[in-house]
């Protein structure tokens, strides 16, 4: 006896199971990563020390690291194809540049050219781009001194480029801001949503495994390496709890939040749980709706959570994703994102508050 109606329900189920549910084609899997390191700031010591862990492994014939670092001072920026033992530099000539052998990380033009070189040069069945830097949610990252690239500056810096993963080397971007504004340039988002290590990851470990992985295996190998380095201590992790995030996009979270600010919703941040960085709280424990709730379920496809012994923070109800939500005022300039623009998230929390 055939059940065609159930058959068909299970299907539609079966697309909505949050993880890698769709089988990837059969091939080489074939990677280029391609790492942007703004480091002319107080993380430019770590820039040489991630690029000792890269040339642990180096590029191969399935794997090519491509990294655009800029360190602290003038002159001082370099474009390297990461070998195993050694950096080969390539020409910055290549790299939009406005002053002479100096890079402005926080500028899109940066980022795009970078982008623009490596996809050209550097071709393979999937491609990820780590943003290493500074990271401060709605507010941006990866900049240079102070100028962080804004969520607006990195939608126009990813437009056309088909990313398979989004990651971030950075403090608090795996956030509702962020998602929202950039879901779109990827098919993947690796992030954290509160302050990570200043050691970052621990690319010796990671980036050898990637070959021969689709794309969402890929990112739980990159997950559980991270999470791996810190609970062991293999990395110094300065006392920091750990949150890691393996996000799909395109999976109607934005739609449903939408929905939810829309409606007569309110955001109840007085029990938040709240992280490092000032305004910021976990998503689900401000927002309760049940619809967001599964949306976010089907989002988060791996989720890594450590509390250090050594620290005080609690992130066993962390859910993957945070969102700006003060305790008290508002920054003027959150409405400048793309969520406050299109969702009245504002309105909503001091609504919350009366």
């Amino acid at each position: 006896m055939r059940f065609p109606g159930l058959l068909v329900a299970l299907l539609l189920l079966a697309s909505f199971v949050p993880g890698c549910a769709v089988r990837e084609p059969a091939g080489r899997h074939s990677w280029t990563v391609m790492v942007y390191m703004a480091g002319d700031s107080s993380l430019s010591p770590f820039v040489d020390k991630n690029l000792e862990e890269m040339m642990k492994v180096g590029s191969s014939g399935n794997l090519k690291v491509v990294v655009l670092a800029d360190r602290l001072g003038e002159g001082d920026a370099g474009m390297y194809l990461v070998r195993k033992g050694e950096l080969e530099d390539l020409s910055l000539r290549e790299i939009w540049i406005k002053r002479p052998n100096e890079l402005e990380t926080g500028r899109p033009q940066t980022l795009q050219s970078f982008l623009n070189f490596s996809v050209k040069n550097y071709p393979a069945d999937h491609r990820m781009l780590v943003i290493w830097g500074h990271g401060n949610g709605w507010k941006g990252a990866a900049g240079d001194g102070e100028d962080l690239l804004s969520l607006a500056d990195l939608r126009t810096a990813l437009s056309g480029f088909e990313l398979d993963i989004l990651a971030f080397d950075a403090c608090a971007m795996a956030t509702m801001e962020v998602y929202y504004e950039v879901g779109t340039a990827a098919r993947y988002i690796i992030a954290s949503e509160k302050t990570v290590p200043t050691a970052g990851w621990p690319y010796g470990e990671i980036l050898g495994r990637m070959p021969g992985k689709a794309p969402c295996e890929a990112g739980k190998t990159i997950l559980a390496g991270y999470m791996k380095a810190y609970e062991t201590k293999a990395k110094d992790p300065e006392k920091f709890s750990i949150v890691m995030s393996l996000l799909k996009t395109g999976t109607g979270l934005s739609e449903a939040f939408s929905g939810f600010a829309a409606g007569n919703g309110t955001a109840d941040g007085s029990g938040a749980l709240r992280f490092e960085q000032a305004g910021f709280a976990d998503l689900l424990s401000v927002v309760a709706d049940g619809n967001v709730s599964r949306m976010v379920n089907r989002t988060v496809v791996k989720l890594g959570r450590w509390n250090n012994p050594a620290g005080s923070m609690d992130v066993s109800r962390a859910c993957g994703l945070a969102i700006y939500c003060p305790e008290s005022g508002f920054d003027d300039a959150y409405n400048g994102t793309g969520l406050a623009a299109d969702t009245g998230w504002e309105e909503l929390v001091l609504r919350s508050r009366q």
